[in-house]
């Protein structure tokens, strides 16, 4: 939907994420490589930053954001978010 902005992203994601995104083609030009028999390191470059952003929240603790750094900088202050959202007063 958004063709905003193109990224180089590179996760590592756990099981069982992992099983469900090797079995997909998220993009054409995407790589994975399997790390150990859990996780995978999976390697794109992909538009559509709000969407990649909202795709890897929806991946919730089952995903690492390696690059770019701008992202993993962004989903910390929104997991700091959710935390304010959830703490007990």
């Amino acid at each position: 939907i958004y063709n905003d902005e193109m990224i180089n992203l590179k996760l590592e994601i756990f099981y069982p994420m992992s099983e469900i995104i090797k079995e997909k083609q998220i993009c054409k030009n995407q790589k994975i490589t399997r790390l150990d028999e859990y996780t995978i390191l999976f390697e794109a470059s992909m538009r559509g930053y709000t969407e990649i952003k909202i795709w890897i929240i929806s991946m919730g603790s089952k995903v690492k954001v390696i690059e770019p750094e701008k992202l993993k900088k962004e989903l910390l202050e929104e997991a700091t978010q959710i935390i304010n959202l959830y703490s007990i007063d």
